[in-house]
Parts: C-alpha cells; sequence; structure tokens
C-alpha cells in the first residue's frame, strides 16, 4: 500500500532515494524512526540528505510502524515477515524502472553527495546498458 502516491514510480522519472523505516526500535527506546537526535526525529536526517542529493524521497515502513509526520510518499508494507529484506523488494518494486538508493532510518550522517553519486552511477550504468541493447 502507498500512501500519498501512485503503486509505482513513473518511468524517467528522477532517482528514488528510499529510507527503511520498519524497525521497532528495541536497543534505541522506542520506533527508530521516530527517535529524537538533536531534537529531531532520526528519520529527518537521510530525508534530508536524500533531498539536498536531488532524489525523490519515499519512506518504506512495515504496516504497524509508527512514524513521525512526513512531507513523502509512504510505502507501506505487509507486517510479516520483519526483515529489511522485506523493506529493500517494497522499495525495489515501487521504484520499477527508476534508478533507486536505499538506506535505514537509522544513518543520520550519510551525506548528500554520496547519496548524488550512487544515483549517478545507476543512471550511467543504466544508460550503458542500453546504448549496448
Amino acid at each position: 500500500m502507498v500512501d500519498g502516491a501512485s503503486e509505482r514510480a513513473d518511468r524517467g522519472a528522477k532517482a528514488i532515494g528510499a529510507v527503511i523505516a520498519g524497525g521497532h526500535g528495541s536497543r534505541v527506546g522506542g520506533e527508530k524512526a521516530a527517535v529524537e537526535l538533536g531534537g529531531r526525529p532520526l528519520i529527518s536526517y537521510p530525508l534530508a540528505a536524500i533531498e539536498a542529493a536531488g532524489l525523490r524521497p519515499v519512506v518504506v515502513a512495515k504496516a504497524d510502524s509508527q512514524l513521525p509526520p512526513l512531507r513523502c510518499t509512504v510505502i507501506r508494507e505487509d507486517r510479516e515477515p520483519r526483515h529489511p529484506l522485506c523493506g529493500v523488494l517494497a522499495a525495489l518494486e515501487f521504484a520499477a524502472d527508476s534508478p533507486l538508493v536505499i538506506l535505514g532510518c537509522d544513518m543520520p550522517f550519510v551525506p548528500a553527495a554520496l547519496l548524488a553519486w550512487l544515483a549517478t552511477r545507476t543512471l550511467l550504468r543504466r544508460g550503458r546498458e542500453r546504448a549496448l541493447g
């Protein structure tokens, strides 16, 4: 289920930055995405880096995950099974043919420049694949 968007990304759309946010956060004392760091929800840091990199922000979370208020597309995946790879699969299905960079909501220090570089590498690889047919 997708909140605030069509089922899949538009073909040819800009690269997507997906934040996986389905963890319980048992080691950090609450829902990982909403735990505060420096007065902000933890998830706000990777989302800010994604936006600064010029990528389209998307959050992937379990149906029962509590999230702070967000201004992006939220993909809700089934409650079970609980594993980060389920979130990766949901992001890949959403992205369809769009380039995709995935990171966890508990990665507050990933620089925007790295995300932009990763997205560019994906675009270059796809361009070469199309040129070679």
